[in-house]
């Protein structure tokens, strides 16, 4: 069963009810994703998560094991994730991958489109990209309006980073233009926009 092999995955990830195995997770993710599972099953969430676990792990390396740091094996877990699976979660990765080039050339165009993809169902950190990219590229209001959103969405460790870039850009708009995306995301927020 994918799913109770992915919860012992999550145990040994966690160290939840046993001792904390980055390793022993690793391998039951391996067997999860596995499976075979298609995308739109009832069991495509356990494998998309899954795949976005091997991701990371060899993303970073896993200390101590076979498991060495590979960010181009790591794009390709997250690239399965994110196309096959619609998992907003790899697509913000893969995006940010694609924007610095980790693990391959980069790709600003690719990174936009994962950012918009994942932004639209809600991923603050993609919104906080995407909403970044915009304003860069000259698209203020709605740039402002998308990481005023994305700050607002923000689970507490994305807080900092989020804050950052949404006070860099309101520091350079003007007044008119911060008032107007101050009210586009509160219609980004409620899903109209």
């Amino acid at each position: 069963h994918a799913g109770a092999q992915w919860k012992l995955a999550r145990m040994y990830a966690d160290g939840d009810g046993v001792k904390e195995d980055d390793y022993k997770a690793f391998k039951f993710f391996q067997t999860v994703v596995g499976q075979g599972i298609d995308p739109g099953s009832p069991d495509g969430t356990y494998v998309s998560n899954a795949l976005n676990s091997l991701a990371g792990y060899i993303r970073r390396g896993i200390p101590g094991s076979p498991v060495k740091s590979d960010p181009a094996a790591a794009r390709e877990y997250y690239a399965q994730a994110a196309w096959s699976f619609r998992d907003p979660d790899a697509q913000f990765e893969l995006g940010r991958m694609y924007l610095i080039g980790e693990g391959g050339e980069p790709d600003v165009k690719q990174a936009y489109n994962l950012f918009r993809l994942s932004a639209e169902k809600g991923h603050s950190g993609s919104q906080a990209m995407f909403g970044n990219l915009l304003f860069q590229n000259g698209k203020q209001v709605r740039g402002l309006a998308m990481l005023t959103a994305a700050l607002q969405r923000a689970q507490p460790k994305d807080r900092d980073w989020i804050i950052e870039l949404q006070e860099s850009a309101f520091a350079v708009a003007g007044e008119a233009d911060r008032r107007t995306a101050i009210a586009l995301s509160e219609s980004i927020l409620k899903g109209s926009e």
